[in-house]
This record gives structure tokens, sequence and C-alpha cells, in this order.
């Protein structure tokens, strides 16, 4: 996995950068499948991937909260990603800041013209949430529940994401 392990480096809504730190410690692994790559992104990133073997089908895990980290990710994965690759968000429908993963996705694939199918999303979001969040639980056809007027919800939240997209042939 990468990680800085000193925090957010950034703002992320009114979550201050340093935010989630371990104070620069990286946990011990005990299973040699698993590494950890520490830094920035984009510092460690690119040089990962010029070494990567990625032929087979690939399932990436994307818990980079912030906007430009997601962008960054994405678009650096683009020349990568091959039809059936799943892409796993962790703050797709961030209760906290609904759009930064969700807005560097929709940004990615409107610009690389990328389609993908919804696989899968769990969570509970409120519906008093921006209308950013209501676009998301659209793509995954989940609308807010609405009472017999159909003029006013009649819950407090819709279920969305965690989600797994797969790449479209």
């Amino acid at each position: 996995g990468f990680d800085t392990f000193e925090g957010l480096p950034e703002r992320w809504g009114s979550v201050a950068s340093g935010t989630y730190t371990a104070d620069g410690k990286v946990p011990d692994l005990d299973d040699a499948r698993a590494t950890f790559v520490v830094g920035l992104f984009q510092e460690t990133l690119p040089g990962w991937l010029a070494q990567a073997e990625l032929a087979r089908r690939v399932i990436v895990h994307l818990d980079a909260d912030l906007y430009s980290s997601t962008l960054f990710v994405l678009t650096s994965l683009a020349p990568h990603l091959k039809p059936g690759d799943v892409l796993v968000f962790d703050e797709f429908g961030s209760v906290r800041n609904a759009a930064d993963e969700f807005r560097a996705f929709a940004d990615f694939t409107a610009a690389y013209r990328w389609r993908y199918a919804p696989i899968g999303a769990t969570t509970i979001i409120p519906l008093h949430m921006p209308d950013s969040t209501l676009e998301m639980a659209k793509v995954f056809g989940a609308t807010p529940p609405l009472n017999a007027s159909h003029a006013a919800p009649a819950a407090e939240a819709v279920a969305l994401p965690h989600v797994g997209l797969r790449r479209a042939r």
C-alpha cells in the first residue's frame, strides 16, 4: 500500500492537514505478499508503475481521500487499466467530503472517455448531503425514498459507497 504515514498532505474539507498521522511510523508486516511504499503518490507511484507487472487483471483499492491525490492516481493508472480491472474507492461517498473521490473519478472518466460498471456499494449517506452525493446515488440506481406525495424524502439516509467499479469493455 502507498502512504506517507504522516497524515493528510493538505486540508480535506474541514479536516486539517496532518490529520491521521502515524508519526511517520510504518507498521510492521508479517506477510510477504504485502509491502508499503512510503511517500506521496506523486513521488512514489510513477517509479512503482515503471517496474510493476500489471498484465493480469488488477484490483486497485483507492483510499486517497483527496481530490488531487485520487485524480493523480487515476491518471497515472490510466495507461495500465484494462477492461475487467476493478477499482474500489474507500471515500467515494464520504459523509465528510462527499465529492472528492467521486469528482476525481467523474473528471477522469470524462477526460479519458472511460466506461465503467458499478459492481457494488455500501454505506449510508444522509439525505441532507450536498447534491453531488445525491448524484452519486443516481449512478448506482439508488434514489432517496419518497413519501406518498413524492414531494419530500421519507427517510434520513440512502445506501451508497464504499464502491466497486469495473472497467467496461
